[in-house]
C-alpha cells in the first residue's frame, strides 16, 4: 500500500522545489553600487539600453539640461518654455538682468521661473492621471527642476536674491562678471530655496560684492539647513552673520571663503571662524579661507586639519602660491584629488592683473609642482592658470615666424604627472601656439572629460614681466584638430576674450567639420589636402630650423622609463607642421573617428558660452549652411 502510494506521488507531483541560482546582477543594492562608479554617459549611451529593468533603475540618475539665452526671439523663448518642464538643469546666461524689462517681457527668465512651478505641478498632476500603461516611455524622466548655474554680465537695479527661484532647487551658482550697488539677501535664497544642498556665489571682475545673512534663531529655523557645499569668492560678509549661518549647516562637507574683501569688515579673525566650526562639531572634507589682496596666515595652515582630517582638495588663492606656503600644505596632504587656482584683479578692468608679479609666480610653481609632486598622480580636477611657454617642451613657438629658436625657457622641460586627470579649466598666458597647447593636452592628458581654454584679450607688455598672447585659433594649421585624440572628452569650450580676432577668424568650414561624419566626405577631404598642400615651404623651413634648435634647446630626460618615455616619444612633433598632417589624414582614413565621446562644445561666444550640440554649434559658426532655431538640450 505505501509502496504504491508513493510511486503515485512520485508520478504526478511537479518537481516545485527546484532552487534557482539568482544572479548579482539582480540585486538592485549591487546594480546600485556598480552603476554609481559610472557617469550619466556612459549610463545614459551603454547602460539604459540594456534591457527594462536596468532603464528604469537609472532613470532617476538621468535628467535633461536646457540652456537660457536673453537674445533669443519670442519664438525661441516660448519653446524654451515648454521645454523647462521635466527638466533637471538650467544653465542660464544673461547680459542684462534688468527689473524694468522683465516686467514689459513675458518671456523673460524671471517671468519663465515665476510660472515655472505651477505649471509644473499642474503638468505632473495631468501625467500622475494617465495609467502608467498609456504613459509614453522617454530615456528622461519628468521631475522638477533642482540644479541652476546662472551667470549675469550685467545687473540694473536689480540683485539675484529678487530673482524666483523654485522650491525644488539642490543646487545653485551665481556667478556675475561685475559687482552690483546691492547686496544679496542669502536668507531670502534660502527660503524660497529649502532644500538647496550646494550654494555658490562668485564674482569675476572687482571684488566686493555684499552680501549678508540674516541672523535667525533655534525658533525661526527649527531645523537644520540640507547645506553640504558652500563657496563664496569674491565677496564681502560679516563675520558674525556668516558663524550664525554655519549654526544651522550641521551637515556641512566643504566651505571655500576665498578671496573675501575684508575692507569693509576689517575685524575678520580666521581664528576665531576655526574655533566656532570646532565648536559646532563640524568636520569637513575641504576648507579653505583666504582675504583679498593678502597672503593667509601660515600660522592658522597647520589647524587646518582640525576641522578637515585629509585635505586632498586644494583651492588656493593666488598670492598664497609661495615654495614655503605649498611645502607647509605639502606635508599635511597624502594625495591631491582637485587643485584649483583663484585669481582676480585689484581693479576695474580683468587686463589690471596679467603684469602683476603673482600671475608669473604663481603658474610657474602649479607648473613645476603637476612635473614633480607624486601628490598630484591622482588628481582629477585642475583649474589653473598657465604659462604657454612651459609647455613648448622643445622650444618651438613662433617657429612659422622664421624667428629661429627662442631663448631657453624659465623651467626644464617637463611633463604632468596627472595621467587621471579628468577636468581641466586652463587660462592661458604667454607666447605660445595653438599647436603646442592642444598637442600637450592630448598627449599627456588623454582621460580628460571636460575642458575649458580661455584666452586673455590684448593687453600692454609690462617691462619686468613681458606678457603675450597666444596664437590660438581653430584653424587646420592652429593643431585644434590634435585634440580629437581625447577619446573620453565630453564637453570642450574654447573662450575667446578678444572679440575682434575670435578663435574662429579665418576658418574655413573643411578647417573644423571634420569632427562630424558629414564633415569626412570627399570634397571636404580634397580641401584639406589642397590646405595642407600650401605649408610646403613652411614645412621646409621648419626642417631648417629643427637643425639648429636641436643645439640650443634642453633636451629631454634621458632617465625616463615606461609610460613617460612612451609619451615623450610621442611629443616629438610637438609644435610642428607635421604632428598636424599626420593628424588630418589619420581622420581622412575613415579608420579613425575623433572626439568619440563628445556631446557638447562651445567655440564661438567671447563670453562664457552656453555649451551647445556640435550641429548647433557649427550652424552658428557657418550659419549660410546651416540653420538651427530654438532651445539648447542634451542628446
Amino acid at each position: 500500500m505505501l509502496r504504491s502510494i508513493y510511486h503515485r506521488i512520485k508520478r504526478t507531483s511537479p518537481s516545485t522545489t527546484t532552487l534557482t541560482a539568482t544572479s548579482p546582477l539582480e540585486i538592485p543594492l549591487i546594480l546600485d553600487l556598480i552603476f554609481s562608479y559610472l557617469d550619466t554617459y556612459t549610463i545614459r549611451r551603454s547602460v539604459a539600453p540594456v534591457c527594462r529593468q536596468w532603464f528604469f533603475h537609472n532613470q532617476r540618475r538621468l535628467y535633461r539640461i536646457i540652456d537660457f539665452g536673453d537674445v533669443w526671439t519670442r519664438t525661441q523663448a516660448r519653446r524654451f518654455s515648454r521645454r523647462l518642464l521635466g527638466a533637471g538643469r538650467l544653465e542660464c546666461m544673461l547680459a542684462l538682468d534688468n527689473m524694468t524689462l522683465s516686467r514689459n517681457q513675458t518671456y523673460n527668465i524671471r517671468n519663465i521661473l515665476d510660472r515655472y512651478w505651477k505649471e509644473f505641478q499642474q503638468q505632473l498632476e495631468r501625467r500622475n492621471r494617465k495609467a502608467i500603461s498609456k504613459r509614453k516611455l522617454g530615456l528622461y524622466d519628468f521631475i522638477p527642476l533642482s540644479s541652476i548655474r546662472m551667470r549675469i554680465q550685467v545687473q540694473y537695479n536689480t540683485t539675484t536674491d529678487s530673482i524666483p527661484f523654485p522650491p525644488s532647487l539642490t543646487s545653485l551658482e551665481i556667478v556675475l562678471a561685475y559687482t552690483n550697488q546691492k547686496t544679496e539677501d542669502l536668507s531670502k535664497i534660502m527660503r524660497m530655496c529649502p532644500l538647496l544642498e550646494n550654494l555658490s556665489f562668485e564674482v569675476e571682475q572687482r571684488p566686493g560684492q555684499a552680501v549678508f545673512w540674516s541672523s535667525l534663531d533655534q525658533e525661526q529655523q527649527p531645523t537644520p539647513l540640507p547645506l553640504r557645499h558652500l563657496n563664496f569668492r569674491n565677496l564681502s560678509i560679516d563675520q558674525s552673520g556668516l558663524e550664525n549661518l554655519l549654526l544651522f549647516t550641521p551637515r556641512l562637507e566643504t566651505l571655500t571663503l576665498m578671496a573675501l574683501d575684508t575692507a569693509r569688515h576689517p575685524e575678520y579673525d580666521w581664528t576665531r571662524l576655526l574655533e566656532h566650526l570646532k565648536a559646532l562639531g563640524i568636520t569637513l572634507d575641504s576648507v579653505h579661507f583666504s582675504a583679498f589682496g593678502d597672503q593667509s596666515h601660515l600660522e592658522i595652515l597647520p589647524r587646518l586639519s582640525e576641522i578637515c582630517l585629509n585635505i586632498t582638495h586644494w583651492p588656493l588663492w593666488c598670492q598664497d602660491v609661495t615654495p614655503s606656503f605649498l611645502l607647509e600644505l605639502t606635508v599635511r596632504t597624502s594625495f591631491v584629488t582637485t587643485l584649483e587656482l583663484f585669481w582676480r584683479p585689484r581693479g576695474m578692468s580683468r587686463t589690471n592683473l596679467y603684469g602683476e608679479r603673482e600671475i608669473n609666480n604663481a603658474p610657474r610653481l602649479i607648473h613645476k609642482f603637476l612635473c614633480t609632486s607624486s601628490l598630484f598622480v591622482h588628481l582629477r580636477t585642475l583649474k589653473t592658470v598657465i604659462r604657454a611657454e612651459y609647455l613648448d617642451l622643445f622650444n618651438r613657438r613662433d617657429l612659422e615666424l622664421g624667428s629661429g629658436p627662442q631663448e631657453q625657457p624659465l623651467t626644464p622641460p617637463a611633463i604632468w604627472k596627472c595621467r587621471s586627470l579628468e577636468t581641466l579649466h586652463i587660462d592661458v598666458h604667454g607666447p605660445g601656439e595653438g599647436r603646442i597647447l592642444f598637442g600637450y593636452i592630448s598627449r599627456v592628458l588623454p582621460r580628460l572629460v571636460d575642458l575649458v581654454i580661455y584666452m586673455p584679450e590684448m593687453f600692454m607688455n609690462n617691462e619686468e614681466f613681458p606678457q603675450w598672447r597666444p596664437a590660438v585659433r581653430l584653424n587646420l594649421k592652429g593643431g585644434f584638430c590634435l585634440l580629437s585624440r581625447l577619446k573620453h572628452l565630453q564637453t570642450l569650450r574654447v573662450i575667446e576674450q578678444d572679440f575682434h580676432f575670435p578663435v574662429y577668424f579665418a576658418c574655413s568650414k573643411a578647417d573644423v567639420t571634420w569632427i562630424l561624419p558629414s564633415g569626412r566626405k570627399e570634397k571636404y577631404k580634397r580641401a584639406r589636402q589642397a590646405e595642407m598642400a600650401t605649408w610646403r615651404e613652411m614645412r621646409d623651413q621648419e626642417d631648417l630650423l629643427e637643425v639648429t634648435r636641436s643645439s640650443s634647446t634642453l633636451p629631454p630626460p634621458t632617465t625616463l622609463t615606461g609610460v613617460e618615455a612612451a609619451i615623450w616619444s610621442q611629443l616629438r612633433h610637438l609644435g610642428l607642421l607635421r604632428d598636424v598632417e599626420e593628424m588630418v589624414k589619420e581622420i581622412d582614413s575613415g579608420e579613425y573617428e575623433p572626439f568619440p565621446s563628445l556631446q557638447r562644445i562651445a567655440l564661438r561666444d567671447y563670453r562664457p558660452p552656453a555649451l551647445r550640440k556640435v550641429e548647433e554649434e557649427f550652424a552658428r559658426l557657418f550659419p549660410a549652411k546651416f540653420h538651427f532655431r530654438g532651445p539648447i538640450v542634451t542628446p
